[in-house]
């Protein structure tokens, strides 16, 4: 046999069975990155997608992104999310009325939908990238962020405390803003406000601290340091639930070093504004209400210790916004692409089998190519081979 004949044997063989061979026309999905919360006009109402690595999807499909409720029968999509040439994606959403995401979702899901889409408001079964949070992680999260039954107003944990601690405030520039005045009486009693609202109506020293006759709370009777206590419980029950989660063991230090660091500034605030409620000198009670005001600002805006020009995310330094930031930070969204869906499995026939098929409906077609091309060649080489042999007779 000649050089020849086995060359057209060979691309007999490759091409029937490379052609044969199911051909998949999806490209493989890839990308990583996170969707995490943050406020626009109100709390938690804006979800943040940052991505990278993504595959462009193919043409004549588009990713859309969906929240999925916790039990699964809601979805709300985020909007069609476009990728870069170089694979990033950095897409926002915000609800349109300033519903507190969190509370309601508990699924990130990014699927590929046909474009234009016939269906837009119903999620495709081909899902791209999905990440949920753990169910450890939703529910304390919701505590620190969404919601606390117990709490006045069933605010949660942080939410509750960042509100009353500059509510606080308002009422320490308040005191400070009267003794500057010469108003002694003003002074003393937005102390005795200062310090009803850091302890809370169940705190020691809470009471008719000016001696009016009345004693005045504007906050919610719940209390800074109670808010941020409790903050500091709920992290460390996600923790102790999930000991080895990277984002628990990531962001739940700088939540509980940041509330123990508000502790400890608002504890002190309160012991400055004690006598100062009951201060029967103006420039005793200026003078407790000035020294009172450097750790009022530490908590509120965190303290740069060490004079490195930033506030550290750690004891002594952080304050109200990291543990705020990173309470959210706590319920990130890892997104990484979805495993395949898994095909349903074919019923058992009834009748005859039918013969073997390779593929799917999809792939016959090349079947019957790659036969026929396989046949031609083959037969081009016996063609070939019966020339060569008669002129060498």
């Amino acid at each position: 046999m000649t050089r020849s004949f086995w060359l057209y044997l060979t691309l007999a063989l490759v091409l029937s069975v490379s052609l044969a061979v199911p051909v998949s026309l999806a490209l493989a999905v890839t990308g990583k990155g996170t969707a995490v919360f943050r406020d626009a006009s109100a709390l938690s109402d804006r979800l943040v997608v940052a991505m990278t690595e993504v595959e462009r999807p193919a043409s004549g499909k588009a990713y859309e992104g969906w929240l999925v409720s916790d039990d699964a029968k809601t979805a709300t999509s985020i909007g069609i999310i476009s990728v870069s040439a170089d694979g990033r994606v950095s897409h926002t959403y915000t609800s349109p009325n300033g519903q507190n995401l969190l509370g309601s979702y508990n699924t990130v899901r990014i699927t590929i939908e046909p474009s234009p889409d016939p269906e837009p408001a119903k999620p495709s079964a081909d899902v791209a990238f999905e990440y949920t949070l753990p169910g450890p992680v939703a529910t304390h999260a919701r505590h620190l962020l969404y919601r606390w039954d117990p709490s006045p107003d069933k605010k949660g944990f942080v939410v509750g405390g960042r509100e009353q601690l500059r509510l606080a405030q308002q009422h320490l520039n308040l005191a400070l803003s009267d003794a500057q005045k010469g108003n002694l009486t003003g002074a003393r009693s937005h102390a005795e406000h200062v310090v009803n609202i850091i302890e809370g109506s169940k705190g020691p020293n809470y009471g008719d601290l000016d001696g009016d006759g009345q004693t005045v709370n504007p906050g919610d009777g719940n209390g800074v340091l109670e808010y941020f206590k409790g903050a500091i419980a709920h992290v460390g029950l996600m923790s102790t639930a999930l000991p080895n989660d990277p984002i628990v063991k990531l962001h739940g230090p700088h939540v509980t070093d940041s509330s123990n660091n508000i502790l400890d500034w608002a504890g002190r605030v309160r012991d400055w504004a004690i006598p100062a409620a009951r201060a029967n000198d103006l420039t005793v009670a200026l003078t407790l209400l000035g020294v009172a005001k450097p750790d009022m600002d530490k908590a509120i805006s965190g303290f740069d210790a060490d004079g490195n020009g930033r506030i550290d995310l750690v004891r002594g330094e952080s304050g109200l916004p990291i543990a705020y930031e990173h309470s959210q930070n706590l319920a990130i969204f890892s997104l990484a692409a979805a495993p395949p869906a898994q095909p349903a499995p074919t019923p058992t026939p009834t009748a005859a089998p039918a013969p073997p098929k390779v593929g799917d409906v999809s792939t016959r077609p090349f079947l019957g190519i790659a036969l026929l091309l396989g046949a031609s060649f083959l037969a081009g080489g016996i063609l070939l081979l019966r020339q060569r042999t008669r002129k060498s007779a």
